[in-house]
């Protein structure tokens, strides 16, 4: 839970202002002085995969991110001011989800969706499979603080391969 919160805290800096405008980088990568960030809307949904969710595992990696908007590109978009921050094409990818309602998800809820998801994608006969055996996804799509509960959609998901 630390760990997305400081992704997220992390993410959500960049996004309100902690990145210097493209254009305002110098070839040493480091803008003037009192240089004003970028301030850009919030983007849906936040993704966080990990690895062991659900397990307790203190190794545990957990990623969150942020789809920013189409209309941008990658060469577009502001440089971070926190090297944590990285900019990333995510390529095209297939993936299973259970879409559920409720508060940002438990690890032991988690656990239990992905549980669900990997038994409808075993009962698809053998036409898909895990990408991997421990990474898990998991997506909010609305604001804690302004939608109730029982309105906020969590997906949770893995990556998945058509089988040969």
């Amino acid at each position: 839970k630390e760990a997305t919160s400081n992704g997220f805290r992390l993410c959500a800096g960049y996004l309100f202002g902690k990145n210097v405008p493209r254009e305002k980088v110098g070839f040493l990568r480091r803008p003037p002085p009192g240089t004003p960030g970028e301030k850009m809307e919030m983007t849906a949904p936040v993704r966080q995969a990990a690895t062991e969710f659900g397990t307790g595992a203190k190794s545990s990696t957990v990623k969150v991110s942020f789809v920013m908007s189409s209309k941008r590109t990658l060469s577009s978009l502001p440089v971070p001011r926190d090297a944590k921050v990285q900019l990333r094409r995510v390529p095209s990818h297939t993936a299973a989800f259970k879409r559920f309602n409720g508060p940002p998800p438990t690890d032991k809820v988690i656990a239990k969706k992905r549980d669900e998801v990997l038994s409808a994608i075993h009962a698809t006969g053998g036409g898909l499979r895990p990408v991997s055996a421990a990474e898990t996804m998991v997506y909010g799509y609305h604001d804690p603080f302004l939608v109730p509960n029982v309105l906020r959609r969590n997906e949770v998901g893995v990556m998945v391969d058509q089988c040969a």
